[in-house]
C-alpha cells in the first residue's frame, strides 16, 4: 500500500489513469481447509501470472491478504475494462500445488482519474468499494463511476481522522439492554460504538461507519470493538453481573479471512466463554459471499459463540435460507415492531415469523420496542427478547450496572 501511494504520488498531476483493485474469490475457504501455508504459497503461484498483462509503467501491489490493486498510468475505461477481464482470465486457470488442484477467482473495481478522484487514497477506497460491489453481484467488473458521487469534504475528512482516533482512544461503547420476556430479566445488551471528536463532538454511527466499511477500516475498528466488549463483559462477571453482549459484524468483518482464528484469540485471552458472546449479522452481510459466509458462520457456531441475524425482515433474502445457516438467533426490525399494536398487518407479520423461527429452533429479539402497549403484545405473542427505547436507551458501559439493580428493584426480577 505505501509503495502504491508513494508511486501515485509521483505521477504528473494533469495525467489520467486507472487503479484496479482485485480480491481474490474462495482464497479464505482454501486457507481453512488447507492452511495458511498453503494458501501464501498460493499467492507465490498466483502474483506472477499479473506480469504479463500489466503494462510497462504499471505497478501491482499486495494492499493485504488476498487482495491487491495495481496502477495503470493513462489507461482510461476502455483500457481499464480490458485489464480487468484480463486478470479474471488468468485467474480462470487452475493453479496446482503438490498434486491438487485450486480453482479461485476474483472481484475487481476500478477507479479512473481524475474522474472519480485526484488522490490516491480516495482512489484506493472507491476502487475498493466498487470491488464490493463487483463481488456482490458477481459481475466481475465494477467501476466506481457506478457507485454514485465520492463522499462529501467533510466525510473524507472523517475517513482520515478515523485512523487516529483509535490510536487516540476517542471510540466508546454504549450498550443497550436486552429484556427476556419469559423471566422478565435483562439477559444480554448491545454494544454500539460511538466516537468522541475533541472539535466535532459525539459523532453519531451512521456518519461515520459506512465509510469506515467501504475503506476497509472497520477491520481495524471492529477488532477493538471486540476486545474492548470481551474485556468489558468478563469485569461484569467478577462483578457478578452476566449478561450476553452482542456485537455487530460488517460483511467485511465477516468475509475476513483471519475472523475465526481473531475470535479464537481473544476468547482465550480473556478467559471468556464462548456461549458469552452474541455476533450479529445482517442479510446484506451473508448475501455479499454466502459461500464464504456460511464457512464462517459454521466455524463461529463450532467455537460455541451465539450467532444472531440482525434487522430482519428489510433484506432482499427470504425465510428459506434460515434452515441453512447455524444460527440461534433472530431479531425483527423495528420497522414492523413499532406500533405493533395497533398495525394489524405488522402484527401478522411479526406473529408469523415469531412462530416460524420457533418451528427453526431460534429464538426471536423484537428491536425498537417503544412503548408499554407493544411490550405487553409481544409478551402475548411469546417473543422471546425484546430491545428498545421503550425499555432503556443506550448508555455508556459504566452506567449499566446500576441501571440493570434499579430495573430489577422497580420490578423485583432477580438479573
Amino acid at each position: 500500500r505505501t509503495r502504491f501511494l508513494e508511486t501515485f504520488d509521483q505521477l504528473p498531476p494533469s495525467g489520467q489513469g486507472a487503479v484496479v483493485v482485485l480480491n481474490l474469490d474462495r482464497f479464505a475457504l482454501i486457507n481453512s481447509a488447507l492452511g495458511h501455508l498453503v494458501g501464501d504459497r498460493l499467492l507465490n503461484a498466483i502474483s506472477p501470472r499479473f506480469r504479463p498483462v500489466l503494462p510497462a509503467d504499471g505497478l501491482v501491489a499486495r494492499l493485504w491478504g488476498d487482495e491487491f490493486v495495481f496502477l495503470l498510468p493513462g489507461a482510461e475505461r476502455a483500457s481499464a475494462t480490458q485489464f480487468g477481464n484480463a486478470v479474471l482470465a488468468i485467474l480462470q486457470e487452475p493453479v496446482t500445488l503438490d498434486g491438487q488442484r485450486l480453482d479461485v477467482g476474483g472481484s475487481l473495481g476500478i477507479a479512473l482519474y481524475p474522474g472519480d478522484g485526484v488522490a490516491g487514497v480516495t482512489l484506493l477506497q472507491r476502487a475498493q468499494s466498487a470491488m464490493y460491489t463487483a463481488k456482490r453481484r458477481q459481475s466481475g467488473v465494477a467501476f466506481a463511476s457506478e457507485m454514485g458521487a465520492p463522499p462529501a469534504h467533510e466525510q473524507l475528512s472523517l475517513i482520515g481522522e478515523m485512523r487516529e482516533a483509535l490510536v487516540r482512544n476517542e471510540f466508546l461503547l454504549y450498550y443497550q439492554p436486552k429484556l427476556d420476556l419469559h423471566s422478565q430479566k435483562i439477559v444480554a445488551a448491545e454494544a454500539l460504538i460511538r466516537w468522541r471528536h475533541p472539535q466535532r463532538g459525539l459523532v453519531p454511527p451512521l456518519q461515520f461507519i459506512p465509510f469506515a466499511e467501504q475503506t476497509g477500516f472497520i477491520r481495524e475498528i471492529t477488532p477493538w470493538v471486540l476486545e474492548t466488549v470481551a474485556a468489558q463483559t468478563m469485569q461484569w462477571r467478577k462483578d457478578g453481573l452476566c449478561i450476553v453482549p452482542s456485537i455487530n459484524f460488517s460483511a467485511r468483518d465477516l468475509l475476513n479471512p483471519g475472523l475465526v482464528e481473531h475470535m479464537r484469540g481473544v476468547l482465550a485471552s480473556y478467559g471468556l466463554p464462548a456461549d458469552g458472546l452474541c455476533i450479529e449479522i445482517t442479510e446484506s452481510a451473508l448475501m455479499e459471499d454466502p459461500e464464504l459466509a456460511l464457512t464462517h458462520l459454521c466455524a463461529l457456531a463450532e467455537l460455541g459463540v451465539k450467532l444472531s441475524i440482525d434487522d430482519y425482515g428489510v433484506g432482499q433474502s427470504s425465510l428459506a435460507y434460515l434452515k441453512t445457516l447455524p444460527v440461534h438467533e433472530l431479531k425483527i426490525d423495528q420497522t414492523f415492531v413499532r406500533s405493533i399494536a395497533d398495525s394489524p398487518k405488522n402484527a401478522a407479520i411479526v406473529r408469523s415469523t415469531i412462530s416460524l423461527c420457533h418451528e427453526l429452533g431460534l429464538t426471536v429479539v423484537a428491536e425498537g420496542v417503544e412503548t408499554a402497549e407493544d411490550l405487553d403484545w409481544l409478551v402475548r405473542n411469546a417473543c422471546d427478547t425484546a430491545q428498545g427505547y421503550g425499555l432503556a436507551r443506550p448508555m455508556p458501559a459504566q452506567d449499566l450496572p446500576a441501571w440493570i439493580a434499579a430495573y430489577r428493584a422497580k420490578t423485583g426480577a432477580v438479573s
